[in-house]
This record gives structure tokens, C-alpha cells and sequence, in this order.
């Protein structure tokens, strides 16, 4: 049959390419859920091999510019780094605040309305007006105000579910120069395989029975669905704030601003594992790679545990039960209840219904992704952060080198090197040494025309090649560790299983094997009736002789006879 013309012949907006290919299901995508954290390793220097710089009290700092200030002058220090004005802003990430819900105080709505009008529709921010009291992430102006008279410097930070969280840096004693290598860990989930795990309920129905049951899930309930969720499968803030917290307990320390307050300006948001091990001495001409590959394994170590009590705890709250018993109930929120209804039709024997929740498996994989070094001496205006391509420029701005046969003798070059050397000796899960970097030599010629010789360039970088792959997942790095770990998941598999033994006796099963002789008999004639029409090939005389059978009873001249339904003499030839 021809379709119809279509009655809007305009082309559609989007269509199916009629030579392409049929979509193919795969049922094996790598779904993957990742997070970053970063560990930090002390390097061991000279006291005496620092530069001047190094040791030095930058002249630009925070404390001494606002020294003399009064509340006032602090408060609209603050407004412009709320308005992103600030050439020198207060708050440390100061940017973030821009992103915040803010209110300001009466004395400096003037001040922020010039300030926004002066520089137009480039400045973006959040101004409330319905509070006379200055909120910065979270905490009342007066309060920060108060503190930065104190001498304690403002620091917003994203924990590790990226909302701001305000803390304060006191102004160091002295400078302490600090070198730091910081390993950009990628910690990366996989979904695996998906089972049956234990049975939650089992009943059983007799013959003839009927019931209803109702399904509920642990997300029935506000409190329990926040205790039951994972950053393995379900990142919410509140299951990483319950990760966030697990990991500095079992480290029995704040993980979150480092281990050092003297140099805690360095240390970033979000997770944050160091080392708790003496620092790596890279300069001494040595190998001290089991030191750095002792501290990659207590930063996986940590993580690790924390993982592992965080998915059992939120996995022993994924509670399903099946009631037999139906009540009203009214649930807040979000409900999750399914009703429903079940019957036994067997007559002979009972019927047993068997309730296992569902696991699913996660296959949790932690790499090395990337590598920076890290200088502070405690104050924030001395950080200096390189990455392996430039970490010559860094390592001769904070260092120096002493004459020949003196401590700090060639000191800029050995470090650099050591650097280098712990980076190539890399220990993966498996235990075998990878390289993380390589060193590259350029040679930048002029291609202008001139005559001057051409300029190499040597550099390091991380290896643009680098993957492993772990579990049939690649990564783009040093895969460090492996771990499958179960969660219970909000569904159920259930099977039915007949009884063995029979509810009926000898009388009810002979009136039931009467019951089966009549039914497959009356199919039997069924099945001759179309038999006989089948074989009929005059499509008219069969079409007739169907209605005598099948069809209702009628009395007209083309039935043939007086009544032809279900008139067996009707389809005699």
C-alpha cells in the first residue's frame, strides 16, 4: 500500500541520513564518574642554599599594607574585592566572591553603586540590599572585619564539593621557605558488573491466593537518602562533604589546609594528602626513590581507607524491604513506594516468591595525572607555582649556588635533577617503574630569512603518549591503584517457585484432568474447523464458508441454509 502524500511537504529541521547506518546498541560504554585530589611531598633543602628572595619578607605583603587600617578602611578594602576592583584584593581567591550572594551594609552602597557604575556592565556581581549586615561566604562582615584588625588575613577555599569556605591566615613568625612537589592525583570510577545480592524477602502464597505488597526504598526518606549516598555513584554535596570529613578523621588531621600553617596559603582547596613522612632529599646526588614511592603509597593508602569506609557506610544504609502489609502513609519529599498486586493461579500447588536486592560493582581507579612544584615561605605574595616545562625559572628564582666544594654547591642544577629522578621512577600497581616525564630538545629556527644559527630549547614535560590500562579501562597516566568495590543499588530481582507437593486429592485432580480433556478437545474442533476452511482455495467461497462458521447466526439467502452458524454441513464442498 502506497503511504499518502504527506500534507506539509517543507523539509523537517532534523532528520536521519537515508544512507546511513543503523545505530548499534553497546552495552559495555565506559561510564565513569572522576574526582581530583592532590598530594604534596616536602623537598629537603639547604637552609643555606635559599636566596635572598626566598627568605625574604615580601614588601608588598598583606599585613604590613593593612597594619594601620581602620574598621572602615577594611570594610571598603573588602567592597572592592567584592566588586573585583582590588589591585591588591584582601581575600585570598578573592574572584570567588564575585560568584556569592551578597548584601552591603548601608555606609557602603554609595561606595558600590559608583564603583558598578564606573565600570559598567563588565563588572558582574550579586548586591542585596534587604540586610545592613555584610555576608562573605557565610559569615557576617563584622566577624571578617574583625579578624583582619586582628592581623589574620582572609582565605576563601571550594571544599571538596566546590562551594567557598572562609578561614583565616595569621601572619607568619618569619619567613620558612618551603619547596613542595605536588602530584595531581585523578581518582576515576567505572561502573562494573551488576548482581543479585542477599534476599531481602521470601513468601509464599497458596493455592488460589491473592495479595499486595509494597516496595519501598531507602529514598523514601530525606535523612536516610543523604546517609545512603556515595561520590561513587550519587557525588552530591552532601556525600562529599561525608568523604571530605571520613578522610581528614582518619588522617587525625585537617587535611583540607595541609599539615603546615606556615605554608598552608600553598595548599589548595578541596582534598589535599601530605606527607607525614620526612622530606625527599633530591639534591644529594642519591636515589631516594623508595622515599617518594613511600609517600605516593600513604597518599593512596589514606585515600583508600576513606574510600572504603565511606561506601560501607553509605551502602549499609541502602535498605529495600517488601511489605505484605499495605498502610497509608504520608512521606515528605520524594517518594519512592511501588504497590503491587499478586495472585497464585495454580489450584494444586502454593507459590513461593524469592526478593534479592541488586549489587552493583564499581571499579575505582587512582592515577597520577600531572606534577607541579610548589614554592611559599608563608606568605601568599612569595607562592611561586611551576609545572615541569618551566621549573628551571622557579627553582633559580628561590634557590642559589654556592661556590665549588660548599654545601650548596651546582645546588639549582641537583635539585632539578633529583626532581626529575623521582619522576622517572614511578612504581605503578602492578609494581613495575614508569617513567612519568621525558626531556625534549628543540631546535627553533628562523624561518623569516635570517642568518642567525638556530636556537635549541631543552625542556621537560610529562609524556603526551602515557596511558595504562587497568580492568579494560585506559587512563591518561601512571595507574597507581586498583580497587572493585560493591554498593547496594534501589532495585530487586525476584523469582517465583512452584511447590512440589500437591494440594489437591485423588477426586479434585480427576475432576481437573476432566476440566484439561474438555478444554483440548473444544480446541481440537477449533483447530479442524480452520483446517477445513484452509484447504478451501476460492477465496469468495472461503470467506463464506468462514462466516457460517465463525460468524454470528443469520438468516439471509447467501448463508446457504436457514442458520449457518457453526453449521458443520455448511463447509461440506
Amino acid at each position: 500500500m502506497l503511504s499518502p502524500p504527506s500534507c506539509n511537504p517543507g523539509q523537517p529541521f532534523v532528520k536521519l541520513d537515508p544512507n546511513g547506518q543503523a545505530s548499534v546498541l553497546n552495552y559495555n560504554l565506559p561510564s565513569e564518574t572522576c574526582f581530583e585530589l592532590k598530594g604534596y611531598i616536602d623537598i629537603k633543602v639547604n637552609a643555606d642554599c635559599w636566596s635572598d628572595f626566598a627568605k625574604a619578607v615580601p614588601d608588598d605583603n598583606f599585613w604590613d599594607g593593612t597594619r594601620d587600617f581602620s574598621a572602615a578602611q577594611v570594610a571598603e578594602l573588602l567592597n572592592d574585592d567584592i566588586l573585583g576592583a582590588s589591585a591588591r584584593p584582601a581575600v585570598i581567591n578573592a574572584q570567588a566572591l564575585q560568584r556569592l550572594s551578597l548584601a552591603v551594609p548601608a555606609e557602603m552602597k554609595h561606595t558600590a553603586q559608583t564603583a558598578k557604575a564606573a565600570q559598567g556592565a563588565q563588572v558582574k556581581h550579586t548586591l542585596k540590599a534587604e540586610s545592613d549586615e555584610l555576608m562573605i561566604a557565610g559569615l557576617p562582615g563584622s566577624v571578617v572585619i574583625g579578624q583582619v584588625l586582628k592581623g589574620r588575613r582572609p582565605i576563601i577555599r571550594p571544599n571538596f564539593y566546590g562551594k567557598p569556605v572562609m578561614t583565616f591566615l595569621p601572619r607568619p613568625k618569619a619567613p620558612r621557605p618551603r619547596l613542595t612537589l605536588v602530584l595531581h592525583y585523578k581518582v576515576c570510577t567505572f561502573a562494573g558488573n551488576y548482581g543479585a545480592g542477599k534476599t531481602v524477602k521470601t513468601f509464599t502464597l497458596l493455592p488460589g491466593e491473592e495479595t499486595t505488597i509494597s516496595i519501598t526504598t531507602f529514598r523514601h526518606d530525606e535523612e536516610k537518602r543523604s546517609r545512603a549516598e556515595s561520590i561513587l555513584d550519587s557525588f552530591s554535596e552532601s556525600s562529599a562533604q561525608e568523604f571530605q570529613q571520613t578522610i581528614e578523621s582518619q588522617s587525625g588531621r585537617d587535611q583540607t589546609y595541609g599539615s603546615s600553617s606556615s605554608n598552608s596559603s600553598e595548599i589548595g582547596g578541596g582534598i589535599n594528602l601530605t606527607s607525614i613522612g620526612v622530606p625527599v632529599d633530591v639534591s644529594g646526588g642519591v636515589t631516594n626513590g623508595s622515599t617518594t614511592s613511600n609517600s605516593i603509597t600513604e597518599h593512596v593508602s589514606a585515600l583508600n581507607s576513606a574510600l572504603n569506609t565511606h561506601s560501607s557506610q553509605a551502602s549499609s544504609n541502602r535498605d529495600v524491604s517488601v511489605n505484605t502489609e499495605v498502610s497509608s502513609s504520608s512521606i515528605s519529599e520524594q517518594t519512592e513506594s511501588t504497590v503491587r498486586r499478586l495472585k497464585n493461579i495454580n489450584l494444586s500447588r502454593v507459590l513461593n516468591f524469592v526478593f534479592r536486592q541488586l549489587l552493583q560493582e564499581y571499579i575505582t581507579i587512582t592515577y597520577l595525572d600531572d606534577v607541579s612544584v610548589v614554592f611559599s615561605n608563608g606568605y601568599p605574595e612569595s607562592r611561586r607555582v611551576a609545572k615541569l616545562s618551566n621549573i628551571n625559572d622557579l627553582l633559580a628564582e628561590v634557590l642559589k649556588d654556592g661556590p665549588v666544594g660548599s654545601p650548596c654547591a651546582d645546588t639549582i642544577n641537583k635539585t632539578r635533577k633529583g626532581i626529575f629522578r623521582q619522576l622517572c621512577n614511578i612504581f605503578d600497581h602492578t609494581g613495575t617503574r614508569v617513567s612519568f616525564m621525558e626531556c625534549i630538545t628543540e631546535t627553533l629556527n628562523d624561518c623569516c630569512g635570517g642568518t642567525e644559527p638556530p636556537i635549541t630549547n631543552t625542556y621537560a614535560r610529562k609524556i603526551p603518549s602515557l596511558s595504562q590500562t587497568a580492568e579494560g579501562k585506559t587512563v591518561p597516566g601512571i595507574i597507581l591503584d586498583v580497587k572493585k568495590r560493591i554498593l547496594r543499588t534501589d532495585s530487586l530481582v525476584v523469582d517465583a517457585l512452584l511447590g512440589q507437593g500437591e494440594a489437591l486429592d485423588c477426586y479434585n485432580q480427576h475432576l481437573q484432568a476432566i476440566a484439561v480433556n474438555k478444554a483440548q478437545l473444544d480446541n481440537d474442533q477449533q483447530t479442524q474447523q480452520i483446517q477445513i476452511l484452509t484447504n478451501i482455495s476460492d477465496p469468495l467461497q472461503q470467506a463464506d464458508k468462514y462466516k457460517k462458521v465463525f460468524g454470528p447466526c443469520c438468516d439471509v439467502p447467501q448463508s446457504g441454509c436457514g442458520c449457518g452458524c457453526n453449521d458443520t454441513q455448511a463447509v461440506k464442498p
